[in-house]
């Protein structure tokens, strides 16, 4: 099939699945609208995920970090071995990378060790964390 094809599928798939939710929220059926909700979510950030190629910029050099932290993970570092010399005052070519938190590189580190070194697996983090915001913006919502 191809990517053409496999968009329009998902789209009217998940489309569908946004209307069945609506349908049951209006029957008051709240679980099952919501669980739909979050299904077609996960799907929607699964096939935009699906891309082979790491975007340039953040991607890119997050990617390098979270792989370089495989093997010392408390320290960040963009290039593992500095041949030429770096000035510790530019954020973006420096040794060290302090550009983003800890937290998201360690993820995307133990996904990278756990599914291998691909691009997929630098963006599983994201996936699942953005689907549990779907969930977090309802409890969220429904809390107020």
């Amino acid at each position: 099939m191809t990517a053409h094809v496999t968009g329009l599928i998902i789209f009217i798939t998940t489309l569908a699945m946004y209307g069945i939710a609506m349908y049951c929220f209006t029957k008051s059926k709240i679980k099952p609208a919501l669980l739909l909700v979050i299904i077609a979510g996960f799907i929607l950030r699964v096939y935009v995920s699906s891309d082979n190629y790491l975007h340039p910029w953040d991607e890119r050099y997050h990617a390098l970090v979270a792989k370089n932290m495989i093997s010392h993970p408390l320290t960040p570092t963009l290039y593992e071995d500095p041949v030429l010399p770096y000035d510790y005052k530019e954020w973006y070519s420096n040794h060290y990378w302090v550009h983003k938190q800890p937290m998201p590189l360690w993820f995307i580190s133990a996904s990278l060790q756990v599914v291998g070194i691909n691009e997929f697996a630098v963006r599983i983090p994201g996936i699942l964390l953005t689907t549990l915001g779907i969930l977090l913006v309802y409890y969220i919502g429904n809390f107020f």
